[in-house]
């Protein structure tokens, strides 16, 4: 029964023709094809049990299937008008060679026939129930899901594009970055085992330590201690005789500046005349964290993945009273902030609800009422 209404509705069967009637292309089918209803019928039939299959629908998602197959017909019936960019392209290609207005009175009729045997030979291509057959094996469940994610997309983007959305996104951004702050600066206080390369003045550099550094909870101090681990030393040597840790404790009135860099070999940048050490080549990361103290003693941090450094990036730069610059910080606080206005719309979306396109108007401002004074 669904199936037979979705036909009816789609070709306008049982409704008064009128003359303000928007007549489809596809209405040429049953004057090409003998008996189409009852063809299309048989066939969009099996339809609905390709698409109940392939959703794996039960008897509760029987009005959602029933919306994707009246789209998988509908879509289908569209494609085989004649006002596709393919016909309209030769058709205006064709009229457009004979601009001159003599020379188009005088081949007149051939552009007349022309237009004809080409429309006729789309009509005999397109007008038969074998191509509207395969337009509905073309248009399936995965084609139409992905049709509507596109839709979807394009809504939100538009949406996020109006001048109200932008002014909600002005006064959640202060927000954001405070919520981004907070998760750097969690990230810090968790600690994380870095490769460190130290260099003191007048010392030698120390190569291949691992360190555990972390920040204190009263974020004043950042402590670095030896990891546990066997040390490497030059020689490729493991001395497993040092049980005390060695620890220290490093205040952030002493930390003069922190510079994150990026390895040149891996990155292609070679225009640079400062040398950093090498990241090893366990490490995904391109790029690492070099902290300077007031004495001129460096700390150069090298981790597993470019996150966990710009993590430590930008929560040196807090510490410090600078901005996050890093890519991943401005991207989640982007993601942030458009899920944070999505979540502020959500309530809004409704059809009897719609959003302005134009910013609102700043409201006049009553004068203060008077209290009545008593007689």
């Amino acid at each position: 029964i669904e199936i037979t209404r979705i036909l009816c509705k789609l070709f306008y069967i049982g409704v008064e023709p009128n003359r303000h009637q928007i007549h489809k292309d596809y209405f040429l089918l049953f004057y090409t094809v003998s008996s189409f209803f009852e063809q299309a019928f048989v066939r969009c039939l099996l339809l609905f049990n390709k698409t109940w299959k392939e959703m794996r629908a039960c008897d509760i998602d029987f009005q959602v299937v029933i919306s994707v197959v009246h789209q998988q017909i509908s879509q289908s019936l569209d494609d085989i008008s004649l006002m596709n960019s393919s016909t309209t392209i030769t058709n205006k290609t064709i009229i457009s060679s004979y601009s001159p207005l003599k020379t188009q009175t005088l081949l007149l009729p051939a552009i007349k026939s022309t237009i004809n045997t080409s429309l006729t030979s789309i009509i005999l291509q397109r007008f038969t129930f074998d191509y509207f057959s395969e337009r509905l094996n073309t248009n399936n469940y995965k084609d139409i899901c992905r049709r509507r994610d596109e839709q979807e997309l394009k809504r939100e983007e538009t949406t996020m594009k109006l001048p109200i959305v932008e002014t909600l996104k002005e006064r959640l951004r202060s927000h954001v970055q405070s919520l981004t702050r907070q998760a750097r600066l969690k990230t810090m206080k968790k600690g994380q085992i870095f490769m460190t390369y130290e260099s003191r003045s007048g010392a030698k550099k120390t190569k291949n330590r691992l360190m555990y550094w972390q920040l204190l909870d009263n974020e004043k101090h950042v402590q670095c201690s030896e990891s546990p681990t066997t040390v490497i030393k030059e020689n490729n040597t493991r001395d497993s005789s040092t049980t005390s840790l060695t620890r220290t404790m490093i205040p952030l009135e002493n930390i003069k500046d922190v510079q994150c860099n990026i390895d040149q070999l891996r990155s292609g940048n070679l225009n640079t005349q400062e040398r950093i050490p090498k990241i090893p080549r366990h490490s995904n990361a391109h790029m690492s964290v070099t902290i300077i103290l007031h004495n001129d003693t460096t700390y150069t941090l090298l981790g597993e993945n470019d996150y966990d450094m710009s993590c430590w990036s930008d929560g040196f730069n807090i510490l410090l009273h600078k901005e996050m610059d890093s890519f991943y910080a401005r991207e989640e606080m982007e993601l942030l902030l458009n899920l944070l206005c999505q979540l502020q719309i959500l309530e809004l979306d409704s059809p009897s609800i719609t959003l302005p396109q134009h910013q609102l108007p700043v409201p006049i401002r009553l004068p203060p009422i008077r209290p009545l004074s008593s007689t």
